[in-house]
Parts: C-alpha cells; sequence; structure tokens
C-alpha cells in the first residue's frame, strides 16, 4: 500500500518535502485469547516530494501465504511536511483483499 501528499494550494506555500510513514497492517485475532486487532506486516518511510506518482509515494509491503481468502487489511499513513508544525493526523483506508498474510 502506498502513502503519499499533494500540494492542493500549488502556490509555493508548501514545503519542498514531506516525511511520509507507511505501515501496512492486517486485522488478526489470536485464537487461544480471541483478542483481536491490527497487525502490522510491512512499513516504510522517506522523505517525498508531493505528488503521489512515480517516485512520490512510500510503499509498505507484506507477503501473502496464499490467495484463498479474503482477509481485511489497512494502510496507516502519517505525513509530516518538512519544517512546518502539522497536526498528528494519522489517514487509514481499509480493504479486504485475498491474501491471507506469510506470518
Amino acid at each position: 500500500m502506498h502513502g503519499w501528499w499533494i500540494d492542493e494550494n500549488k502556490d509555493g506555500s508548501c514545503p519542498a518535502f514531506a516525511e511520509i510513514e507507511v505501515w501496512l497492517q492486517v486485522y488478526a485475532c489470536d485464537l487461544d485469547t480471541w483478542n483481536c486487532g491490527w497487525v502490522t506486516m510491512g512499513n516504510n518511510e522517506d522523505r517525498v516530494r508531493a505528488g503521489g506518482g512515480r517516485g512520490k509515494r512510500v510503499t509498505a509491503r507484506g507477503d501473502c501465504a496464499h490467495n484463498d481468502e479474503l482477509i481485511l487489511w489497512r494502510n496507516k499513513v502519517d505525513v509530516d511536511l518538512v519544517d512546518y508544525s502539522d497536526h498528528p493526523f494519522l489517514i487509514f483506508r481499509k480493504k479486504e483483499i485475498r491474501c491471507y498474510p506469510d506470518w
């Protein structure tokens, strides 16, 4: 899954770069305790320019053991504008895909 940022003003009021951190997570349950939650399967961070295209996004990767069943995955993205104070919002996107995690 990817993370990026967009300079919607395009007037030079935003910095040239942002620090982007992306987590790839799967929803899983411990079968002994039935405690469930998000488990991080991949993480990556980088400093990128605005845009979201090639070279302007950060990718977190995880491996599939098999593709036989739908599993709930999400990405969690944190964008920090370089040299600017910003709110610590995190962005989440969820999707069921046929990718059983390779534990």
